[in-house]
């Protein structure tokens, strides 16, 4: 084991969980507790806790499938300013946690495009003010609702959309993105101190959000 490896399981709290239910994308994931919680305290409460992911919840209600839904893609399911409360009572989903988007919205059974990609699994297509029929026209997706993600990049490779905690590695540190392929591995370099070339979901079980 590598010791850039090594140093990820020492400084990150991971959890082993039976299912997948917490494999959440830091977009999607909904606040299940308090700035600080510690993992023992949130587990506590029947919720997620990764702290794999510097900038996002590390205490998370587990996985809804169905209300994976990236804000570019929401059909509106109630009025500005609805509830939580009175958005489920609609059986509608519920995610306040990018602003001026839609946060009351319907199902993700509708959803079903290569460009629906959660931030933490684009990789670049473009550079800084490409246009969107610029980035288009090179085979790539646009898409510029959320401000702080890259907003052209790769379509979906399904099998890749794994999240830091549960990557298992298939390479060694400073593998170049062509040797890491070229293994038939994935590889991922938006976060920092983690793996970033790694096996493809397949041989991790479970479903993803």
């Amino acid at each position: 084991m590598s010791l850039i490896r090594n140093s990820v399981l020492v400084f990150f709290t991971i959890q082993a969980f039976s299912t997948d239910e917490c494999h959440v994308s830091p977009i999607n994931r909904e606040e299940c507790g308090w700035a600080g919680i510690s993992a023992e305290m949130c587990e506590s409460r029947e919720c997620c806790f990764d702290s794999s992911i510097v900038e996002a919840l590390w205490c998370f209600k587990k996985a809804n499938r169905q209300c994976a839904v990236l804000p570019n893609y929401r059909h509106d399911c109630g009025w500005p300013g609805i509830s939580r409360e009175k958005c489920e009572a609609r059986d509608c989903c519920f995610n306040s946690s990018t602003p001026e988007t839609k946060w009351c919205f319907e199902t993700k059974e509708n959803v079903d495009d290569v460009c629906h990609v959660p931030p933490i699994y684009r990789e670049e297509c473009g550079w800084a003010g490409i246009s969107a029929e610029t980035c288009e026209s090179n085979g790539c997706c646009f898409d510029s609702s959320i401000v702080e993600a890259k907003w052209c990049f790769k379509k979906a490779n399904s099998q890749c959309a794994v999240l830091p905690n549960y990557r298992h590695d298939c390479g060694w540190p400073g593998i170049s993105r062509e040797k890491c392929e070229d293994r038939g591995c994935c590889f991922n370099s938006n976060t920092p101190g983690t793996i970033w070339c790694f096996e493809t979901k397949e041989n991790v079980d479970g479903n993803y959000a």
